[in-house]
């Protein structure tokens, strides 16, 4: 995978080359490359948020975490993949804040947004609100979101956890 940095060091490059075809007075071209570059920062500029957000959750540094989500000033305008991962990361931090009702909210958003890249963050989303349901002893609740997790036929680590979650709570799917 490409580094991050070095990609923002080729978007600098474009606007800098821009800026200088600019300045030897080719206006079209010009005018292209640094539009070109100036939207492709504006677009890692917005990617590169979630990279951290993700980085700090690989860390476990919530409180940073929770900071960086809180940096992102309007989540409903992000693409659908990013909007979807935004409230999973969420869920997933107000889960270490024991903030159960925005958990919930987070999780709900990103499965109702539902553009997951695998079936394990999908199935991984599902067993948490099945957790949450639990929480709140809606048993058939979270027996709808663990046989729903189960349907899509997660990688072996994922069901595990899912029948350790069926055997803990006894219920049956």
């Amino acid at each position: 995978m490409v580094s991050p940095k070095l990609i923002l060091g080729l978007i600098i490059l474009l606007v800098v080359g821009g800026a200088g075809m600019l300045v030897a007075q080719w206006w079209i071209a010009g005018g292209i490359v640094l539009a070109l570059g100036v939207g492709l920062y504006y677009f890692w500029w917005r990617m590169n948020q979630l990279l951290q957000v993700t980085n700090s959750l690989q860390r476990q540094d919530w409180d940073d975490a929770r900071k960086r989500l809180g940096a992102i000033r309007s989540p409903e305008k992000l693409n659908p993949y990013s909007r979807t991962y935004y409230y999973f990361f969420q869920g997933i931090v107000e889960t270490q804040g024991q903030n159960w009702k925005a958990a919930r909210q987070g999780f709900k958003t990103a499965l109702d947004t539902g553009y997951f890249r695998s079936v394990d963050e999908k199935a991984t989303a599902l067993m948490y609100m099945a957790q949450l349901d639990m929480r709140g002893r809606n048993t058939e609740g979270a027996r709808r979101y663990l046989r729903e997790a189960r349907e899509l036929d997660p990688s072996d680590p994922i069901r595990e956890q899912i029948n350790m979650i069926v055997k803990q709570s006894r219920i049956r799917l």
